[in-house]
């Protein structure tokens, strides 16, 4: 995946197992201090793209720039993961809510805001019925992270 600019919906619409810099140095517009935080999130991010996969937003028309695009990378091994969504540039709703897969119902799991920092407890039964996801602005991004308990 060719990683172009270094703000945050950029870097996310990159992330995978691997990942090609494709940033052009010889202009002003980049930071090394924003390389370096772009390398640093795929650096800590990797690790989940080697286990399970959930798309959470289906699978068909995933190009339309009026849609919500999210996915779910799943840990067994640890007992983790992270959603990853996107809110295109012309997607009308500000809220979409997704179902995680993989999850034990009766086990509780700890969500982090990987933006805000803010954390919050729910059980693998509420986020298996519906999560709900908020970006009020267009072309944005969010990253949440969870463990279970």
């Amino acid at each position: 995946t060719g990683m172009w600019e270094t703000d945050d919906y950029s870097t996310r619409s990159s992330l995978g197992a691997a990942v090609v810099a494709t940033w052009d140095l010889s202009t002003r517009k980049l930071k090394v201090a924003d390389i370096q935080r772009a390398i640093a999130n795929f650096k800590k991010y990797r690790p989940y793209y080697y286990e399970d996969y959930y798309p959470l937003t289906g699978i068909i028309d995933t190009q339309s720039d009026s849609i919500w695009l999210a996915y779910q990378m799943h840990r067994p091994s640890d007992n983790s993961g992270i959603v990853v969504a996107f809110r295109r540039q012309n997607a009308p709703d500000a809220e979409y809510t997704v179902r995680l897969g993989g999850l034990t119902p009766d086990a509780s799991y700890t969500l982090v805001d990987c933006d805000t920092q803010a954390e919050t407890v729910r059980s693998g039964r509420e986020l298996t019925e519906g999560l709900t996801l908020r970006l009020d602005n267009p072309k944005s991004s969010l990253l949440i992270k969870y463990r279970k308990n």
